[in-house]
């Protein structure tokens, strides 16, 4: 069997869960697999339009019954018997995908001229932005432990967010200059300018007196609140940080 990829020059930016996304192309990639010969072709094409992401999963294998179509994505339909020694599912498994793709605010299609003639599924979800770097998304991340810091910047970046990085308070002070930060997300163990003091500077600075300051800490406890905030820090967090957590708390206005 012969499997072919095609995917756009360009990044594409969707909010969207990973995890899901993946289970969702999972779902398809068995449905074709199971329903198309060792000689077939299965084809995934990611592709823009329109303001959408536009994945498409297609197969020449059994195709389906157009009469069927409409039925595809109710809960434990089979859509016809698959090649000889091949199991059968529950037929939950296109009913499981129309849901995710619905929770992302998308649209799922099926399409198939009919028996033996293959078939073709096709799932839009919404672009973040052209740029796909939406306002109120820029943060600074400040931290002296590069692998702390390149993790916590990867996985901003994986949900969207233009991340700038900084291993020290001078280079931060440095970088607002030219770059300015909707959030700042400090480790208050820096050395030399520590993070109380940097959030201090950055609420003087024009370019971040607005920006939601985010302390993120080994040893802060509850009774430390007082002296974030006089610091101007609007939250803290615990190390190891927790990226939904501080997701959540950047999408706050």
């Amino acid at each position: 069997m012969k499997l072919e990829v095609t995917l756009p020059e360009r990044a594409l930016f969707a909010s969207a869960d990973k995890t899901r996304i993946e289970q969702i192309l999972i779902n398809l990639l068995s449905n074709s697999l199971k329903f198309t010969s060792s000689g077939g072709t299965v084809s995934i094409v990611l592709a823009e339009q329109a303001g959408s992401a536009v994945l498409t999963v297609s197969d020449t294998g059994l195709g389906i019954d157009p009469d069927l179509l409409p039925q595809l994505f109710t809960m434990f339909f089979q859509i016809n018997e698959p090649p000889k020694g091949t199991k059968t599912g529950l037929g939950v498994g296109l009913a499981v995908v129309k849901v995710l793709v619905d929770l992302h605010g998308g649209t799922i299609e099926a399409h198939s001229e009919g028996e033996g003639k293959g078939s073709e599924f096709t799932i839009r979800l919404p672009l973040i932005a052209e740029t796909g770097v939406p306002q109120g998304r820029r943060v600074l991340v400040v931290d002296d432990n590069p692998d702390h810091r390149a993790l916590l910047a990867e996985l901003l970046r994986g949900r969207g967010y233009e991340v700038i990085e900084a291993q020290n308070a001078s280079e931060a002070l440095n970088l607002i200059s030219n770059q300015k930060p909707d959030a700042c997300v400090i480790d208050i163990g820096l050395p030399g300018m520590d993070g109380f003091e940097l959030a201090r500077k950055l609420r003087e600075k024009s370019e971040t007196r607005t920006s939601r300051l985010i302390a993120v800490t080994g040893y802060g406890t509850k009774a430390d609140k007082a002296i974030y905030e006089e610091a101007g820090f609007d939250h803290y967090l615990p190390k190891p940080t927790n990226i939904e957590e501080l997701d959540r708390v950047l999408e706050q206005n």
